[in-house]
């Protein structure tokens, strides 16, 4: 099942020896405890292979989805804003690998517990087949104008496809390329004081890449509290 002859070792982030460059037949999550041969796996597994893998289904037997891991906690959620080699970095970035390839921290400091994964760039899981995310959308009592983890026992961000997710139940986890800021999974606070002048919308203003964002208290000022919004029409927004 897994070939290995044809894939290559890259330079890693400081603390890890070498990252594989990430094969098999799926781009989604990696799915625990998944099941292969009779036997139960919570964890990346080596068996049959030459690299950690895992199945992306529970089931590796019926489904036959399987992927490398890649990072040391494949599982977890990206952590906002984390530090790596004294930097505070708000989003994903592709720092330290030749490829390329978005990566994130799963803990705030990576210079400390040396913890991390690659960033996915599509949505993933769900109910909703693929449909894009809906901003803003009504979850509860609140809405939300970016990715959430509220409700999510692992932490992971996800948005609703519809403008009410009270009503129609649809939804997906979220591309962590399009996730940042200190806050994220925390709703937008309109209107918000930000630079003494007050503001009803998302805005770009101070933000070098003119990613839209907002206060998520009413006093950015005060607080420092932010997370980007969704951009319509932008590449990395659309998790494609």
């Amino acid at each position: 099942m897994l070939s290995v002859s044809s894939v290559s070792h890259i330079p890693s982030l400081s603390s890890v020896p070498s990252l594989p460059v990430l094969g098999g037949n799926s781009e989604e999550p990696c799915t625990f405890p998944f099941s292969y041969k009779g036997r139960k796996y919570t964890a990346c597994t080596m068996d049959n292979g030459q690299r950690p893998w895992c199945a992306t289904t529970s089931n590796y037997e019926a489904d036959h989805k399987w992927r490398y891991c890649g990072g040391n906690l494949d599982s977890s959620p990206c952590v906002f804003p984390f530090i790596y080699k004294d930097k505070t970095y708000h989003r994903c970035t592709a720092i330290n690998d030749q490829m390329g390839r978005p990566w994130c921290a799963t803990t705030p400091n990576y210079d400390k517990d040396h913890l991390w994964r690659f960033c996915f760039s599509k949505v993933y899981g769900g109910n909703s087949n693929g449909q894009h995310c809906m901003f803003p959308f009504t979850y509860k009592a609140e809405l939300f104008h970016s990715c959430t983890n509220a409700g999510d026992k692992k932490g992971n961000f996800w948005c609703a496809t519809t403008h009410n997710y009270n009503q129609d139940k649809l939804w997906h986890y979220c591309p962590d390329i399009i996730l940042g800021g200190n806050a994220p999974g925390k709703s937008c606070a309109f209107p918000f004081l930000y630079n003494k002048q007050m503001h009803y919308t998302c805005i770009s203003d101070g933000e070098s890449s003119e990613k839209l964002w907002c206060s998520t208290t009413r006093n950015y000022d005060l607080d420092k509290k932010w997370t980007y919004c969704y951009t319509p029409g932008r590449t990395e927004d659309r998790g494609s």
